[in-house]
């Protein structure tokens, strides 16, 4: 396997994140919506992509140590949600947190108990306009400092899982794509470069029930 400059235990697998696209990977044609494919119908790039932000999967129905699924930011917020029965990996830029791209449907029926928000632009350097707040009306996430308004997407993901899911445990990297070099960030670079992060399952780890 590829060498990962970041990568993060989770309770199953772990997060991993490199600058380089897995010959193996399965990734997405993202359009900022909150639209999830199963990876059992997925296919792998270079071939054509289908739209969406996100997989989900049932454990029984997949083997992730071939199937690898792969989400592509540069300051938006990668998640991984582990259920029970089967888990999520969603691209969530603030349109998909908007959509509530982190609490589909199908989470109920895969029971989380776990989630991760991976590296990502933080509320500090996520200045917003005042027309932003049409976007988020009954938030509590917004900040303003000497006329400078900020939005906290890490919170608001956390306040819409907790809201639906009050057991899942939710754990953020804090890692700020703006400020850590070791991260394309749009925001800083203005350029179309990007992170590619994935969720690997080891042979040990793999077996849920």
């Amino acid at each position: 396997m590829q060498n990962f400059f970041y990568e993060q235990k989770l309770p199953v697998g772990r997060f991993a994140t490199n600058k380089e696209l897995l010959a193996n990977a399965y990734r997405l044609n993202q359009v900022h919506g909150n639209i999830l494919r199963p990876i059992t119908d997925a296919t792998r790039a270079p071939l054509p992509l289908q739209e969406g932000d996100g997989w989900w999967w049932k454990w029984k129905e997949v083997n992730l140590q071939t199937q690898i699924p792969c989400i592509i930011t540069a300051d938006c917020l990668p998640i991984v949600v582990l259920g029970k029965l089967g888990g999520i990996f969603v691209h969530a830029g603030w349109r998909g947190v908007q959509k509530q791209i982190v609490i589909p449907p199908i989470l109920k029926e895969l029971d989380p108990y776990f989630a991760f928000i991976g590296p990502s632009i933080q509320k500090r350097n996520f200045q917003v306009t005042k027309e932003f707040y049409e976007h988020f009306p009954n938030s509590k996430n917004f900040s303003t400092t000497n006329g400078i308004i900020n939005f906290d997407l890490q919170q608001e993901i956390k306040d819409q899982m907790k809201n639906i899911f009050p057991l899942v445990t939710v754990h953020d990297s804090q890692i700020c794509t703006f400020e850590d070099k070791n991260f394309h960030s749009f925001r800083r670079e203005k350029v179309a470069c990007r992170n590619y992060h994935y969720y690997l399952v080891d042979k040990l780890t793999k077996d849920q029930s």
